[in-house]
């Protein structure tokens, strides 16, 4: 079984997105913040940034976050 905050993540992600734009955004998101308590101390911007490709990126940020 995989981390119930990876699945939550990639299901917030998938919400409404090209599944490839998805798992690339997903893997960018993984890469910079996993461990996820990283994701704590990160800004919203900076959360933005890695999101901008599946578009709503600012919503999805703050949701996130």
């Amino acid at each position: 079984m995989k981390d119930p905050t990876t699945e939550l993540f990639y299901i917030l992600l998938s919400n409404r997105s090209d599944p490839r734009r998805c798992a690339e955004a997903f893997a960018l998101l993984t890469a910079r913040f996993q461990p996820w308590g990283r994701l704590r101390r990160a800004a919203v911007r900076e959360v933005q940034t890695v999101l901008r490709p599946l578009g709503m990126d600012r919503v999805r940020a703050e949701r996130i976050l």
